[in-house]
C-alpha cells in the first residue's frame, strides 16, 4: 500500500494539531488491511520527520487511540495523547547533522491509562473515537470493568497477598511480614515492614506516628481493640525498647487499650491535626486553632 500521500507536517510549530484516530479509519479500512512496522521505541530512527509521523500514525490506527501534535519544528516533534489524564508523551530530535530523527522519550502510563481516570475520561474516549455519548453510570461501570481486567479483582489481589509476603520475606530475609485470617481461612490483617526501615529506624528519632488507614466500598473495617493490638504486637517485634519512644495517634479509646498492653514504657502524645479537626467540630470557632497552633508549636512550657 502506498502510504506517500498520507499526510505531512508543517515543519513550523503546531500547537494542538489533532489527529484522530476516525479519520484513519474511513481513510484506510478495517485493522486487518494495515501493514504495520515494528513499534516506536526510544533510540529508534527515521530518515524523516515525515517517517516518523507517518509510523505513528499507523500505530494510533493499530492501537486504537488518538495523538495531537504539541510542537513540530525543523528539529524538534513532539507528540501527546489527546485525552485528558493519558500520560502518553512521544519525542523525537534531529540528530547527527542529517535530516535522521531519532526517538529521545516515550512516556507510556503504566499499563495504561488506568491510573487517575474518572467516568469523564471515558465519556471523551468514546465520543473521540467512535463517536457515542456515554452517561456516567455507564462510563463509570467501563472504568470499573476495565481496570479489574488490568489489575484483577479484589479478590484476586487477597488471594495473592500470601505469596507476595513470602515472596518479600525471601528477597528480604531481614524484613518482617505477616498476614491473618479468620476461622474460615479469609484474609484479615497484613504486616509488613522492610528490613531497610527497620534498620534506618534506629538512626532516627524515636517518634511513631500512628493512624489508621480504613478500607472503604466493598470491603469496609473499622478500629477495633483486638485488630490494633494484633498491629502493636508486630510494632514491637521492628522496635527495640531499649530507648524511649513516643507515639502520636488521634487518641482512640481502642488504639490507647491496645497500646496500653504492647507498649506500657512508651510515651504517648495527640496528633495536632486530629485535635484541630476536633475543636473545629466540637466548637464551631475558628480563633480557637490558632490558640492550639501556639501550644503545639510552643518550644517552652
Amino acid at each position: 500500500m502506498d502510504y506517500s500521500e498520507y499526510g505531512k507536517v508543517q515543519d513550523e510549530n503546531e500547537e494542538e494539531n489533532e489527529v484522530f484516530f476516525e479519520d484513519f479509519k474511513r481513510t484506510y479500512g478495517n485493522e486487518g488491511e494495515i501493514s504495520i512496522a515494528n513499534n516506536i521505541y526510544v533510540n529508534q530512527s527515521f530518515v524523516s520527520k515525515h517517517a516518523l509521523v507517518l509510523e505513528l500514525r499507523l500505530t494510533t490506527v493499530r492501537f486504537r487511540f488518538s495523538f495531537r501534535i504539541y510542537k513540530s519544528t525543523r528539529t524538534i516533534f513532539v507528540a501527546t495523547c489527546r485525552v485528558n489524564g493519558c500520560g502518553w508523551k512521544l519525542r523525537a530530535s534531529l540528530k547527527h547533522g542529517t535530516n535522521t530523527f531519532w526517538v529521545t522519550k516515550l512516556f507510556i502510563d503504566r499499563v495504561g491509562i488506568i491510573d487517575g481516570l474518572n467516568p469523564q475520561h471515558i465519556k471523551d474516549v468514546i465520543r473521540i473515537m467512535f463517536g457515542m455519548n456515554l452517561d456516567y453510570n455507564i462510563s463509570y461501570r467501563a472504568l470499573l470493568y476495565t481496570q479489574e481486567l488490568v489489575r484483577g479483582s479484589a479478590e484476586d489481589g487477597y488471594e495473592r497477598l500470601p505469596s507476595y509476603l513470602e515472596q518479600i520475606a525471601k528477597a528480604n530475609t531481614v524484613s518482617i511480614t505477616g498476614i491473618e485470617l479468620d476461622s474460615e481461612s479469609r484474609f484479615k490483617y497484613p504486616c509488613l515492614s522492610f528490613g531497610a526501615s527497620i534498620r534506618g529506624f534506629q538512626y532516627q528519632r524515636r517518634i511513631i506516628v500512628v493512624d489508621g488507614n480504613h478500607l472503604s466500598g466493598k470491603y469496609e473495617d473499622a478500629e477495633n481493640e483486638e485488630s490494633w493490638e494484633w498491629f502493636f504486637t508486630k510494632l514491637a517485634s521492628c522496635v527495640s525498647n531499649q530507648f524511649p519512644l513516643v507515639i502520636v495517634s488521634d487518641r482512640h479509646a481502642s488504639l490507647k487499650s491496645a497500646c496500653d498492653k504492647v507498649f506500657p514504657w512508651e510515651t504517648r502524645r495527640i496528633c495536632y491535626y486530629h485535635l484541630q479537626c476536633n475543636i473545629v467540630q466540637k466548637y464551631k470557632g475558628k480563633h480557637i486553632l490558632y490558640l492550639v497552633k501556639g501550644a503545639a508549636y510552643a518550644h517552652t512550657l
